[in-house]
């Protein structure tokens, strides 16, 4: 590495700046604010417009009292090996940030594409307002990234973060990548997919819905999510998870998260009453749930819903089970209350999708494995 130089930033650019095969390199120095030597915004683009790649190599930024700014939307920065001692905002263009360090918060504003890469954060926060895609891969020490506004995807790859915040988005993809996170918070967006990905080692203790569409697809599979609070929020796509890593679903939290809109099957632990009061066989019940039917996640990914079809009974090995004439089915809390095969079954008070866990309607599982691990 040559000798770093001091400069302030307009004679950065001016004097040490170099054009080769039409992209514009500046290495080696350091810049910083210095009002006596009339510095102004860091601004690309107004003397090289032709220039679509600027290459920051080994450049240390010290005080930054202005915007660096790229005037062309689609030029290029690369920042590689570069150090921002104080706070910074960008605006324009594409960046990209390779083995850098941010020793303060960093902002950007309408840009087409952020991306780091083996970056270290320093704890500090990342606010993004208006830009397509951002992606963080192999970085650490993420403190808190805010981003409002993004129209594409947000991808966090192997970089373990503390707070993701995720305000008026309308994206196709959050992508979680073998990344630990405290809590992710999504707010007034529509996300089409939201992936968690990765292994047991890696954990979002917090995943925090708020008036937020998911439409696609809501995706848990490696990593274990603790808690999914989901007020006022809807997936209406597939829910998918792994059993071992489900998520705690606080009922009282997620009013309006419902499972997909189309016919599926649920599975509940009924009994088959003997004559001590006290005794009974346990038996799992299968259940169509039309698709007009009303519906809602409950704890333990349990589903209450307004209506549901009686197909078949099984005993807690998964064999079908054939009920003798002078027995029945029925519910463990209302022993009144009789499973028929090929009966549609309906709550006996009115549903209420607002009233919780608890409330009104059938209950199940959209697994034979958790309704049979239900204890009555």
């Amino acid at each position: 590495m040559a000798k770093t130089k001091l400069y302030s930033i307009t004679k950065a650019f001016k004097e040490v700046s170099r054009l080769d095969h039409g992209k514009l390199f500046i290495e080696d120095i350091k810049v910083d604010y210095q009002p006596k030597l009339n510095s102004e915004d860091f601004v690309l683009g107004e003397t090289v417009e032709t220039v679509k790649e600027v290459y920051f190599n080994n450049v240390t930024f010290e005080t930054f009292d202005y915007e660096f700014v790229s005037i062309c939307d689609r030029q290029e920065l690369y920042f590689n090996n570069c150090t921002f001692k104080d706070t910074i905002s960008f605006q324009g263009g594409i960046f990209h940030f390779t083995n850098c360090t941010f020793k303060s918060e960093v902002e950007f504003l309408d840009v087409n594409l952020v991306s780091f890469n083996s970056c270290d954060h320093k704890k500090h926060t990342v606010y993004i307002d208006r830009a397509t895609t951002v992606v963080f891969s192999n970085c650490k020490n993420i403190g808190y990234l805010y981003t409002t506004r993004i129209n594409e995807d947000i991808i966090v790859g192997h970089s373990p973060i503390t707070i993701i915040n995720v305000e008026y988005c309308n994206i196709d993809s959050l992508d979680i990548n073998n990344s630990s996170v405290d809590k992710i918070m999504c707010s007034m967006s529509v996300i089409r997919n939201i992936n968690i990905y990765g292994n047991k080692n890696h954990t979002v203790k917090n995943l925090n819905l708020y008036n937020t569409l998911i439409d696609i697809a809501l995706n848990i599979n490696g990593p274990k999510v603790n808690y999914l609070h989901a007020k006022k929020s809807m997936v209406t796509g597939n829910f998918l998870y792994a059993e071992k890593t489900a998520p705690k679903i606080d009922s009282e939290m997620s009013v309006g998260l419902v499972p997909p809109q189309n016919e599926i099957y649920l599975y509940k632990k009924c009994i088959i009453p003997a004559s001590s009061f006290n005794k009974y066989t346990p038996v799992i019940v299968k259940l169509l749930v039309p698709e007009t039917a009303e519906r809602v996640y409950c704890d333990e990914l349990k589903i209450r819903v307004s209506e549901a079809k009686v197909v078949e009974f099984y005993n807690m090995d998964g064999e079908v089970y054939k009920l003798r004439k002078d027995k029945y089915v029925c519910s463990h809390w209302d022993r009144t209350f009789k499973y028929n095969i090929g009966e549609t079954i309906k709550p006996t008070e009115k549903f209420d999708p607002t009233s919780g866990e608890c409330g009104s309607g059938i209950h199940g599982f959209t697994n034979f494995a958790d309704a049979k691990a239900y204890i009555l």
